[in-house]
């Protein structure tokens, strides 16, 4: 039987000098075995919520990014 877990999470990276601007991820695990992938999409540092893994307000740009994830 196989385990796995999805976990949504954002991270700044090394080449972004902008700190408000964080980048999106999710991380993929299968048996132990973890694989990152970027979403593609930023948001600004202060819409995300690292407790629940989505994007807090009730804006439509928060409901559109949390209906994505």
């Amino acid at each position: 039987m196989q385990t796995y877990s999805l976990l949504f999470y954002a991270k700044k990276t090394k080449g972004n000098s902008d700190v408000s601007v964080i980048y999106m991820y999710i991380r993929i695990t299968v048996d132990g075995k973890r694989n990152e992938i970027s979403t593609g999409r930023t948001i600004k540092t202060s819409e995300w919520n690292s407790k629940s893994g989505k994007v807090t307000g009730n804006s439509s740009q928060a409901k559109s990014i949390n209906s994505f994830l």
